[in-house]
C-alpha cells in the first residue's frame, strides 16, 4: 500500500483490536501503517497479508526496532519484536486505516453498491439522485469519483480498505454528508469494506461469487436497508439471510419498485417506474435493460431517503453519460458512435437494445490499439447479438477504425469496445481523430 496513505496521532492497536492477541509485547502505538516492509518506518505498523507472508520465509523482515509492531493472521515464532495476532487480518485492516484516516466513515452515512454488470452506472445514478435532491453526496466508483466540489480518477484495481479510507476522508473533508460505494462484483467486500457500515446496500446481481454477496450484506448495519435486483435469482437469495428492512426492484410491476419500456430510439429511451401508487416517466440517453434496473436501484434508494418520484426522474435524466462505462461521441455524423469500457462491453442487455433501437446494422468495433492490445483479450470476448445484423471488428489502427466508420450509414450504429488498461489520453485522442474524421466528411449531414 505504498507511498504511505496516512500518518495519524499516536494511536494503539489494544483500544483499536480488544479481541487481539500480543506477542513480545501488552500493546503496539504507531502512527502509520504500511503492507510493504522495505516502505515500513520506525512509527509505522506493518500489516502482513495472506499474500505479503512469504516475507517472513524469506527472511526480509525488518529489525524490530524498526517497525512499531507487526500485525499479522499468525505467530511469526522467529521474530523477537512486536507482534498483534488477528482472527481476519483484512478485518482489522480495515479498521486500522479509518483509525489513522480520523474515522471519516462515521460522520458519512454510506450508500454500498455490489455485484456484476453496471454497478458503477447504478452508483452514479445514486449519486445524481442524493445531489439533485441538496445532499452533498460523494462517490467513489471505478469509473469516476467525486468529493462533493470535483470528479477525479480512481484507480479500480486499488479497491481496498485503506484506499476506501483515504477516498473517504476525501469526501468527509469536501463537506458531504453522504457518499456512495461502488463495490465491483471482482472484489471481495471483506478486503473493501472491512471497517465500514453500510446505511443502504444494493446489490445487482450474484450470479458469479454469490458468497460475496453475504460478505456484503456482513457490512449492512441491522437497521438499515437492503435493496436487490430481484430478478437476478442470485441476488434475491440474498433476502432469505437479511431479517431488516428490504426492497425489491425489477422490470414488470410485481416488483416493490418496477419498470415498464415504453420505447427506445438511438441515443434515447423512455421508460415508467412504478412504486406504490405512483407512476413517473423516465427519458435517459443511454439503452439497455440492465441501464434502467440501475435507474430502479437509485430509484429506490431515492424512497429510501423519502423523495417523490418526481423528483427522483429528474435526477435521473440529468445523467448524459456514465464516464468509464459507456459515452456517446457527438461529432456530427448521421449514425450514433459510443464508447464501450469493459463493464458495459459485456453485457449483451446494453448490445441488444442498440440493435433494436437502430433497426439497422450495428457495428461492433474491438478497439485494440497497439500499447494496450496485450490487456484486451480473453476477458471481454466479442459477443454475438441476436438476429444478424451486427457486423463484428477488430481495429488496431486508426485506418481499419476509420474504415468502419466510413462503412456505417444512417439508421445503424457503430459501437467501440474499448480494451481494459486503456489510458485516459488514449481515449481523448481516439475522441479527436473521430472528430477529424466527421468534420471532413462532406456527405454526413451535421446533427446536434
Amino acid at each position: 500500500m505504498s507511498p504511505r496513505l496516512f500518518l495519524a496521532p499516536q494511536l494503539r492497536l489494544g483500544q483499536l483490536l480488544p479481541q487481539a492477541r500480543f506477542v513480545h509485547a501488552r500493546d503496539i502505538a504507531f502512527r502509520g501503517f504500511e503492507c510493504s516492509a522495505e516502505l515500513c518506518g520506525a512509527e509505522d505498523l506493518l500489516v502482513l497479508l495472506e499474500d505479503e507472508l512469504h516475507q517472513t520465509a524469506a527472511g526480509r523482515l525488518p529489525a524490530p526496532g524498526q517497525v512499531a509492531g507487526v500485525l499479522s493472521q499468525r505467530e511469526l515464532p522467529h521474530w523477537p519484536g512486536p507482534q498483534c495476532v488477528v482472527p481476519d487480518v483484512w478485518q482489522a485492516l480495515g479498521q486500522v486505516a479509518q483509525a489513522v484516516a480520523g474515522w471519516p466513515a462515521r460522520s458519512l452515512q454510506l450508500v454500498g453498491v455490489w455485484g456484476t454488470g453496471l454497478t458503477s452506472a447504478a452508483a452514479q445514478l445514486i449519486h445524481r439522485v442524493l445531489g439533485t435532491s441538496g445532499i452533498a453526496t460523494g462517490l467513489v466508483s471505478s469509473a469516476l469519483g467525486h468529493d462533493g466540489h470535483r470528479p477525479y480518477q480512481v484507480d479500480g484495481s486499488r479497491f481496498r480498505s485503506p484506499q476506501m479510507a483515504q477516498w473517504l476522508a476525501r469526501i468527509h473533508e469536501g463537506g458531504c454528508t453522504h457518499a456512495v460505494l461502488q463495490v465491483p462484483g471482482s472484489h471481495a467486500p471483506c478486503k473493501t469494506l472491512a471497517g465500514l457500515e453500510l446505511d443502504v446496500l444494493c446489490i445487482t446481481r450474484a450470479d458469479e461469487h454469490a458468497e460475496w454477496a453475504l460478505q456484503a450484506l456482513e457490512h449492512l448495519r441491522p437497521e438499515g436497508v437492503l435493496i436487490v435486483a430481484a430478478e437476478n435469482v442470485a441476488a434475491r437469495a440474498v433476502l432469505d439471510h437479511w431479517d431488516g428492512p428490504a426492497l425489491t426492484v425489477g422490470l414488470g410491476e410485481q416488483w416493490e419498485v418496477g419498470a415498464t419500456v415504453l420505447e427506445e430510439h438511438p441515443g434515447e429511451q423512455t421508460f415508467l417506474i412504478h412504486a406504490g401508487w405512483e407512476t413517473v416517466p423516465v427519458r435517459t440517453r443511454w439503452l439497455g435493460s440492465d441501464y434502467v434496473r440501475a435507474c430502479l436501484l437509485a430509484t429506490a434508494v431515492g424512497l429510501v431517503h423519502q423523495f417523490r418520484l418526481p423528483m427522483i426522474a429528474r435526477g435521473l435524466e440529468t445523467l448524459d453519460g456514465v464516464p468509464g462505462c459507456m459515452e456517446a461521441v457527438a461529432l456530427g455524423q448521421e449514425f450514433p458512435v459510443v464508447l464501450l469500457w469493459p463493464e458495459a462491453a459485456r453485457c449483451p442487455s446494453v448490445l441488444q437494445a442498440w440493435q433494436r433501437a437502430v433497426r439497422g446494422k450495428v457495428h461492433r468495433v474491438r478497439w485494440m490499439p497497439k500499447p494496450v492490445a496485450s490487456s484486451a483479450g480473453k476477458d471481454s470476448p466479442l459477443l454475438p447479438l441476436a438476429g444478424t445484423a451486427t457486423h463484428l471488428h477488430t481495429a488496431a489502427t486508426w485506418e481499419e477504425l476509420a474504415h468502419v466508420l466510413c462503412q456505417a450509414a444512417e439508421g445503424e450504429a457503430v459501437l467501440i469496445e474499448l480494451p481494459a488498461g486503456i489510458a485516459p489520453e488514449q481515449v481523448e485522442r481516439l475522441r479527436q481523430r473521430i472528430a477529424e474524421w466527421a468534420s471532413s466528411a462532406p456527405r454526413l449531414r451535421i446533427a446536434a
